[in-house]
Order: C-alpha cells, then structure tokens, then sequence
C-alpha cells in the first residue's frame, strides 16, 4: 500500500481519458484547469468518491445493509486513499449555526452516536435516568438489601407548597396508615398540620418487609404498588438509615425529581433545530450584548431616534415584531411614567435601566435587539456592528439545551455530552473514540 501519496492511473470517468498522476499527502492541493476539463470528475468524482465507497465496504456486512450502494469509479489503480470528506464551496452558508462539523456533515456522525448509546443523566439531579420494569426493580433491591428489612415508599411530593389534606385522606381512604413528611413520620389517622406556604416532600409507606426469596412476588406486587401511586418512581429504604434510600422509575424519567427525559433521537442533538437548540442563544453558542454607548445617541430622545439600530418610532414597518416592539414600549413608558420626548442624558438612572433592559413586563431595547439578531428578524449583519458576542451563560458555548447535553459518553470511566466532544481537536476526539468501549449489542455493527 502506498501510503505518502495517492496513485491514479487509467481513469476514465466524463472528460478524464486515460488520466494518470500522483497527488502527495498532507499536501494543499489546487486543480485548476479549462471549464469542463473533468476537475469536478478528478476531486469528486474519482478522488471523494472513491474514497467513500471504500470506507463503506470495510464496515461489517450488518452495518452496510442501511447504505446506499455506490459505484465503483472506472480506473486500472486507484492506491493510497483514505476515508475522505467533501467540502463544496456552494454549500458555504452565512448562517451563524454553521460550522465545519455541519457542513462537512462530520458532525451528524457523533449526533447519531450519541442518540443510539448516549446515556441520559437528569439536569437537575446528575443522576443516571433508567427505565426499568417492575421485575428489573425488584432484582436491584435484591442484589442492594438482600436479607435486610426495608421499607418500599412512594415518593408522591417533592419540593411542593400546600397542606395535602385532601391527600392525606384519600391515602387514609385507600388503606395506607403511615406518611413521611419532610423525614417525618405521621400516621394517617392524626391530624397532619403542615404550613402550606412552604415547600415540602411526602412519601406513603407502602410496605415493610425483609428481602428474601420467599417474599418475591410480595415485594414486586409493593413495587407495582408504589409506581402506580408516583408516577412510575418507588423509594427503598432502610428503615433506620434514610441515607441508603433508592429511587427507582418505570418511566424514562428522574427517580429522584421526576423530570421526564424526551425520546432521544439524533433531531435531540442539532441547534438549528428547536428540538435541540439552546433556548437563551438559540443555538449559536453566543448572545450579543448591545451595550448603551453602542444603541443610544445620549443628545436625542426616543421620538427623534436616539435608539439608534431602531431609529425613529414607526407604527407601519414590514416586520409586525418591530412594530409590535414599538407599541410595548410606549406603553411602558406610559405606565412607568417615562417621558419619550426628553433626551436620553435628561432620563433618570433608573428610567434608562427600565427602558434598556425591561423589567419583567417589558423585554427592553436590548433584549429586543438581541432576540432579534438571534432569530435573525431583521439584517443581523447590520445589527452586529452595534453589539460584541458573549459566551452563552446557559450552554457555555455548546449551542444546545440542557437536555441535550445531558446525554453523555462514557470513556474510560469519564462522561463526556457532545459538546465537550465537538469542541476537540479532531486528533485528539480520535483518540478518545479509540478508548471507547461499545456497548455488547453494537460490537458487531462496528467491527
């Protein structure tokens, strides 16, 4: 195998006839040439094609059966290629979401990998989300507790405000005699006097019992039990050691806080899709901070254009959000006392605060802005030069929400969401990849 250079020799494909010549690797080659001359044919063609189709016969028969079969280019010797990728130049886009990863489509490889082995962890509680059946429950309480005494709760409340009165008596009513509140226990039948106004955590003791072969179908007719009360989650614990409490779900959802993770398919891990796109940068990776020195003219006021991207108040623009934009904000000022005919500079402190950054009701003139240059409303372009860009506070820079990149990796004992692993060098994501262990059922398709 030639190895520091590819060979070609007889190709015959469109206008290339009988064409042979040597191309060095590691080099930055330019073909330049006639209109129609065949150098689409030589980089496309026969190199990039070529290429592909022979990196796609060294998977395994059982991957190659979801491809589509290419064509073999016509050439006597085609030696010292290696897997290539093609970058056309008419597929540039001025889109911020871009990158080199989406374009050369590199990037749908690790977004299909980590849809079909990424493991998904809750974002509030950092803890591996499972979904499993009753019977799977029942065989990690007994490998955790076996031959210890437990009691099998149902975590109904977690963080929320109220008295739960009409609870309690609809858990008196069904047959269960004893709550825990807040690591409290009460049984059902005293009066439970709790501040509603403050937030709480309720589990009804389902059952007590100890782990053995003998109490099997008991302990998984309690399991049942308990997931039909909360939402598919059950809590085992010891009775006089809260801390070795477990949580368990049938549902693809947090054992813990209960938060449901969606299906978790390849559209999860895409920022230009809303799927996946962080929320606050809307898949960029940045948000545009429009500080006042850049938007204000000081010696104008709001009725003579002092807000400079956005100049003078007009009520009949093409694009309804600015119009409506415009009515919000006078009605702002209206409500807020805000006068619109004095200059900027004569404005209270305050006032300016209230009319740039909003204040709960109102999204102010630079979250407009910013929310307009993000969803690119109006010529981005021309309202960057009044902002400079800020790594997300959200996704630090990874682009997508924070479900998406909860989906991690695991190499070598490390876990690793499709963020962090985009954002290496493609040298060293290699050299992670070929630390990765794939999971039993995949290593056929892989090999």
């Amino acid at each position: 195998m030639i190895r520091d250079r590819i060979l070609i020799r007889g190709v015959y494909h469109n206008n290339l006839k009988g064409l042979s010549l040597e191309l060095p690797h590691r080099k930055f080659i330019v073909i330049t040439g006639l209109s129609g001359s065949g150098k689409s044919s030589l980089a496309f063609d026969v190199i990039f094609s070529e290429g592909q189709r022979r990196y796609l016969e060294s998977l395994s028969s059982y991957a190659r059966q979801f491809l589509n079969k290419m064509d073999k280019v016509k050439v006597e010797a085609l030696e010292g290629l290696t897997p290539t990728i093609s970058i056309d130049q008419a597929h540039a886009s001025s889109n911020p979401r871009s990158t080199v990863g989406t374009i050369t489509e590199v990037y749908d490889y690790l977004r299909l990998l980590m849809a079909h082995v990424g493991k998904p962890y809750c974002p509030n509680c950092h803890v591996p989300i499972e979904e499993l059946t009753v019977d799977e429950i029942a065989e990690r309480v007994f490998e955790r507790f076996k031959g210890k005494k437990v009691l099998i709760m149902a975590p109904l409340v977690r963080g929320k405000k109220g008295d739960f009165k009409p609870l309690f008596e609809a858990l008196r009513r069904k047959g269960f005699a004893k709550v825990k509140v807040d690591g409290i226990y009460y049984y059902l039948d005293e009066e439970i006097e709790l501040n509603k106004h403050q937030r709480h955590d309720l589990d009804v003791l389902v059952d007590k019992l100890t782990v053995k072969e003998e109490n099997d179908q008991r302990l998984k007719r309690s399991i049942a039990l308990a997931t039909q009360l909360a939402d598919g989650r059950v809590l085992v614990t010891l009775p006089d050691d809260e801390s070795s409490g477990v949580t368990f779900s049938t549902t693809y959802s947090c054992p813990i806080c209960g938060f449901s993770f969606p299906e978790i398919s390849w559209r999860l891990f895409s920022f230009n899709n809303p799927i996946g796109a962080c929320p606050t940068c809307f898949g960029i990776g940045y948000v545009p901070h429009f500080p006042e020195s850049k938007i204000i003219d000081q010696e104008r006021s709001v009725l003579e254009g002092a807000i400079l991207p956005l100049g003078k108040p007009n009520f009949s623009y093409a694009f309804p959000s600015l119009s409506s934009f415009w009515k919000r904000l006078f009605d702002a000022a209206k409500v807020r006392g805000i006068s619109l005919r004095k200059k900027w500079r004569d404005l209270s402190e305050h006032q300016r605060k209230v009319l740039l950054e909003g204040d709960g009701f109102f999204e102010g003139i630079q979250g407009f802005l910013r929310k307009g240059l993000l969803n690119s409303q109006f010529q981005w372009e021309e309202l960057k030069k009044y902002s400079y860009p800020l790594t997300c506070p959200d996704c630090k820079g990874f682009r997508l929400n924070r479900v998406a990149l909860s989906v991690y990796l695991e190499i070598e004992g490390k876990l690793y969401n499709i963020g962090q692993l985009s954002a290496l060098p493609v040298s060293k994501l290699l050299q992670l990849l070929r630390k990765w262990q794939p999971p039993e059922h995949l290593r056929e398709a892989l090999s």
